[in-house]
């Protein structure tokens, strides 16, 4: 729709529901005969389930708009629409890159942030989701390898896609994002200084933000000015408030403490270690509403490697300029083969795993067990960066 603001953007498939009563809710949900109102193909888990729904609907109806447009097919197809609400409320939606391989890995990871089951897992607000896509959509100046898939537990087929949609979808993109701001000042003012105060840029994307070719009747080679020192932007974390806020949260005792840039913003990832009870884990710090929560939590002791002493580390080790933590752990102060090493990748949201057991193979090589995602393809990079650190330490006696 075209108004006196511009380009409006009025429906993504979701029907906005503001009633404040779970009553209320249900009557704009879903008719007398209990068919739901909204289009299966677009609607959100929540609306699918009959609960209520929100702006972060909307937002997921977009990250579904998104998918289509990227792959040329929506993420969920069934002819049965009873089955096809069952998808969208339940299963994963199949990873970009399997139906795109030229997708950059940041706008994937982008998309599928819309296309959360969970409203909390998604951005707050649709400034917030603008804001993310934009960030993905920069390209880096050096050249990255091949994108790795995002794992999935789901074989995606692919579907066919025409030339002029592959051009004409980055142009619908930029056209979208013209119609998702002024949709996002559609909001009080409240929300709209809460959006700002919680948008947090990776420092390290900041970085790699290439210059927007135009013409200027500035002359080609201006005067430098003397460089201008920046100081840390406000909302930036220290390890010193890091190691704070984590200690609210440990049950055991504090270890390390990292503070990784993510899509989401910064993040701080903990270690909780409980020797004793060889139950030590890491835990993943989040700002959520004004406060800071424990939004995961991965074991890092397991039935075969308990009571260890772990440490962290960051890293990016599938150089895609998104950091990964590097945790290792041994059993003891004097051990120096019988080691456990896992890597976290926080926009992944998944944990891979060696173990180093001091004994060797037939062929003489040292033995090691590996976690079972492990072995694909996708996950390369990461059995590098274990194997690799593995080497650096086991060589240390």
């Amino acid at each position: 729709m075209l108004g006196d603001r511009g380009v409006c953007v009025l429906d993504f498939g979701v029907a906005k529901v503001l009633a404040s009563s779970a009553e209320s809710t249900a009557t704009h949900a879903s008719t007398g005969s209990g068919h739901i109102v909204g289009t299966p193909r677009y609607m959100s888990p929540e609306q699918c389930l009959g609960q209520r729904v929100g702006a972060r609907s909307d937002l997921y109806s977009l990250g579904v708009l998104l998918y289509e447009m990227l792959a040329g097919r929506p993420p969920f197809i069934d002819p049965l629409q009873s089955a096809l609400l069952v998808k969208q409320a339940t299963a994963a939606a199949p990873p970009l890159p399997t139906l795109r391989p030229d997708i950059q890995r940041p706008l994937a990871l982008a998309v599928h942030s819309l296309l959360s089951k969970r409203p909390e897992d998604r951005p707050r607000t649709a400034m917030s989701a603008k804001t993310l896509l934009e960030r993905s959509l920069v390209q880096p100046e050096r050249t990255l390898p091949d994108i790795e898939p995002l794992s999935s537990m789901v074989a995606a087929s692919s579907a066919s896609r025409s030339v002029l949609f592959r051009v004409g979808a980055p142009l619908i993109l930029v056209a979208l994002f013209g119609g998702l701001l002024a949709w996002g000042y559609t909001g009080d003012s409240s929300s709209n200084a809460a959006a700002a105060k919680l948008s947090v840029s990776p420092t390290t994307h900041q970085a790699q933000i290439a210059p927007v070719s135009y013409k200027s009747d500035e002359p080609a080679n201006p005067p430098v000015s003397p460089p201008v020192e920046k100081s840390a932007p406000a909302n930036e974390l220290t390890l010193e408030q890091a190691r704070k806020i984590a200690t609210k949260f440990i049950h055991g005792t504090l270890g390390s403490v990292q503070i990784v840039d993510t899509d989401e913003g910064q993040v701080i990832i903990a270690i909780d270690s409980q020797r004793r009870a060889g139950k030590t884990t890491f835990l993943v710090i989040q700002k959520r509403a004004d406060k800071y929560r424990v939004t995961k939590q991965g074991p890092l002791d397991t039935k075969d490697f308990k009571s260890a002493i772990w440490t962290s580390e960051v890293v990016d080790a599938d150089e895609d300029s998104y950091q990964e933590v590097l945790f290792s752990g041994r059993d003891a102060p004097e051990s120096r083969n019988y080691r456990r090493f896992t890597l976290y990748v926080p926009n992944d949201i998944r944990t891979y795993s060696m173990m180093t057991t001091g004994e060797t193979t037939a062929k003489g090589t040292p033995r090691i067990i590996w976690s079972v995602n492990a072995a694909g393809t996708e996950a390369a990079a990461y059995r590098t960066a274990l194997r690799q650190k593995a080497k650096t330490l086991v060589a240390k006696k």
